[in-house]
């Protein structure tokens, strides 16, 4: 087989003519009617909406299938070089790209490999035309690295298609490499190339696997449900963590990080912008909310990477930093402004935000537990304050209430505190209990409310307080019921 142009070279020498045949002859006037068509002629190769990622595939640009000689590619060069409107460097990169060993492999693998001449030539008709629905039949119709190729197509040009993102995963997951390698040696057999090198074959399907991947990035970054789709897959791919399918959305979630640098960095300055209004305005919910959109942002275009570093076992810099800032806010909301909804608010941020970061799981599951659950506490205590300050309109509705968190005013407010407290992942154990009779003992003997306290109390009795508590309130309701008159 000939590596060399088909094109004779330049020499100064006088050379002899080429022996013109009727061949020659006929292929020489249908150059010549090309170069006299009109110049605007639509271009063969162009789209209808843009270029689509297979059709800058050197077979897909000189319209050969892949076990196409070098006499085959040669002449498609000479066929496509003078229509109107083609490229010429275009042509010829794609040309030099075929008859180079070490580029040839990159083409076979960003092509059909699978597939019958037919069925290439199908898929090149339906990539030139733009015609979706045709890319889609040919995809189905696919198998291999065929089928992932143009489901990549499909993704790229329908990028706000989460179906069509998911389905080259879900392709690549059922590629088998040892098939394609076989197609593709079998297809050079039949053109006169040499077998695949196993070292250069590697490489290039890394680089292929590279490729796809960087297409698919900002499919999954563009909306919440890409970006969850991408975490849940990386998920269960760490829970298998074996096979190329591995490989592959590693190399998906390096590509989604590389693609979401800047937007990580903005949302990383505007959260510190954040945390310092927010230590200026202590108690400003308006900040807490802008802070939290991205803070959770910043986690969802994050957590695939966050993901993908724990599976290697690797520290997460970016992430440690941003949760000391806000894990320090909370803690002095909460105790220096008594702020403790928005440092409730803040806590179960962090821990939904840094799960998946190993060098963080000591600090989110011992501190965070503990923050929140003192959070909860001390915020009961600061709705027993409010009650206390408002025991007048607390007596007056409670009789007529259904005690629960969906009461009106206070006493819902009041209902929904005590039951957080108790089911904080670290409760305080009879804490919450031992707050609510303290309040249940005040609206009697500070306020005279005998009744308000007496309800109070038997609804806490109905919720099964500890043990020490139960005998408490028993002892307290015996008190607190009218006692029956003795007779004279």
């Amino acid at each position: 087989m000939s590596w060399l142009s088909r094109r004779p070279p330049v020499a100064e020498s006088e050379v002899e003519p080429p022996v013109e045949t009727p061949e020659t002859a006929a292929r020489l006037r249908r150059i010549v009617a090309r170069q006299q068509a009109p110049e605007d002629e639509a271009a063969g190769h162009q789209t209808a909406d843009g270029a689509i990622a297979l059709a800058d595939n050197a077979f897909a640009i000189l319209g050969i299938a892949l076990d196409a000689t070098s006499e085959r590619i040669s002449q498609a060069f000479d066929d496509l070089s003078f229509e109107p409107g083609q490229d010429p460097a275009r042509l010829d990169a794609a040309r030099a790209r075929l008859l180079s060993a070490r580029d040839r492999l990159g083409q076979e693998l960003g092509w059909l490999p699978e597939c019958s001449t037919e069925a290439q030539a199908k898929a090149r008709a339906a990539i030139v035309a733009g015609d979706i629905a045709a890319i889609a039949d040919a995809r189905d119709s696919a198998y291999g690295l065929a089928r992932l190729n143009l489901s990549t197509t499909l993704a790229a040009a329908r990028p706000s298609d989460l179906h069509a993102t998911l389905a080259v995963l879900g392709d690549a997951q059922l590629w088998s490499a040892d098939t394609t390698l076989d197609r593709i040696d079998e297809a050079r057999l039949r053109a006169g190339f040499k077998p695949v090198d196993p070292e250069q074959w590697n490489r290039a399907v890394e680089d292929r696997l590279g490729e796809i991947a960087a297409t698919l990035a900002p499919c999954f970054a563009d909306s919440q449900d890409g970006r969850s789709a991408l975490t849940n897959a990386m998920l269960r791919s760490a829970a298998a963590s074996d096979g190329r399918g591995t490989v592959f959305l590693e190399k998906v979630a390096a590509a989604h990080g590389a693609n979401i640098d800047r937007r990580l960095e903005q949302l990383s300055e505007r959260i510190s912008t954040y945390v310092d209004r927010l230590r200026e305005r202590p108690f400003d919910q308006g900040i807490a909310t802008s802070l939290l959109s991205s803070l959770d942002m910043w986690s969802q275009l994050r957590r695939p990477i966050q993901i993908l570093e724990a599976a290697r076992g690797l520290d997460d810099p970016s992430s440690a930093a941003i949760l000391k800032r806000i894990r320090e806010l909370a803690v002095d909301l909460a105790n220096d402004f008594k702020q403790f909804d928005i440092a409730l608010r803040l806590a179960r941020a962090l821990v939904t935000c840094f799960a998946q970061v190993p060098n963080l799981k000591q600090v989110i599951e011992n501190e965070m537990p503990v923050l929140i659950s003192n959070a909860l506490f001390e915020r009961l205590r600061s709705v027993c304050d409010m009650v206390r300050k408002h025991h007048r309109e607390f007596a007056r509705h409670l009789p007529r209430a259904v005690i629960g968190t969906d009461a009106p005013g206070l006493i819902g407010e009041l209902i929904y505190a005590f039951e957080e407290s108790c089911n904080s992942s670290t409760p305080q154990v009879a804490g919450p209990w031992w707050v609510l009779r303290d309040l249940g003992i005040t609206l009697n003997n500070e306020y005279g409310y005998r009744d308000t306290a007496l309800i109070l109390m038997g609804w806490m009795i109905e919720q099964v307080p500890p043990q020490d508590v139960l005998v408490k309130l028993r002892d307290d309701v015996r008190f607190l019921q009218p006692q029956p008159r003795t007779p004279r």
